[in-house]
């Protein structure tokens, strides 16, 4: 018969693709059931009841557990966790993210200012431009990356039209305007009316725009 131990230890092998751990240091298995007969039950909390990656995360167990010798079959029980146990799954996630977190060219003594908004036409654009403006004239390094999909009104305000082009590594090289270093999709397509699909890659292989935009707070 398989033991608690082995069951976990397969488990360790499952992991959450949003959250970046497995599940068992993350704290999702709620208990773990051995029958006689072989049948061994799982029960795995995950973040929210229709959780994305719920399906994976469920096949990735069986798959595990179902090749430890003993067991005849896999049953899997998810259940939704309450507010406090989710606040620690996160917690402990930033943690790890934190420790793994993969080396970039940004300068420790780098601040990052996010402007955002989940409606359209509030004045983002127009924030972000007066505060990299503002911060530039107390004579800091600053770098404005605009990852707006349509209506690119950045490049207009501060007044350029330059194209965007990318160096000997393939990263982007910054445009200078009004003495900030800018990244925005509207310096990629021809006209401010016009979406743009941009797949990025992942920030490890340093070439996705925050790569980018990392380089240019580093210079």
């Amino acid at each position: 018969m398989p033991s608690t131990d082995h069951i976990l230890e397969a488990l360790r092998g499952v992991v959450d693709p949003e959250l970046g751990g497995d599940v068992v240091e993350l704290g999702m298995i709620q208990d773990v059931t051995i029958s006689e007969d072989g049948l061994v039950t799982i029960g795995i909390a995950l973040t929210i009841a229709e959780c994305p990656m719920r399906s994976q995360i469920e096949q990735d167990t069986i798959r595990k557990v179902g090749t430890i010798p003993g067991v005849r079959a896999v049953r899997v029980e998810t259940r939704a966790m309450t507010k406090q146990q989710r606040a620690e799954v996160m917690s402990t996630a930033r943690l790890k993210a934190r420790d793994n977190a993969q080396p970039t060219l940004v300068n420790p003594l780098t601040r990052v200012i996010a402007v955002g908004s989940g409606k359209g036409g509030v004045g983002k654009s127009s924030a972000s431009v007066n505060l990299a403006v503002a911060i530039a004239d107390l004579g800091h390094k600053v770098g404005l990356l605009d990852a707006d999909i349509w209506g690119f009104s950045i490049p207009r305000m501060l007044g350029t039209e330059q194209r965007l082009e990318a160096g000997e590594d393939r990263i982007i090289v910054p445009v200078e305007a009004q003495g900030i270093k800018l990244v925005s999709t509207g310096l990629i397509v021809e006209s401010e009316e016009t979406a743009l699909m941009w797949k990025s890659t992942s920030i490890q292989g340093l070439q996705s725009p925050y790569e980018s935009w990392t380089r240019m707070r580093s210079q």
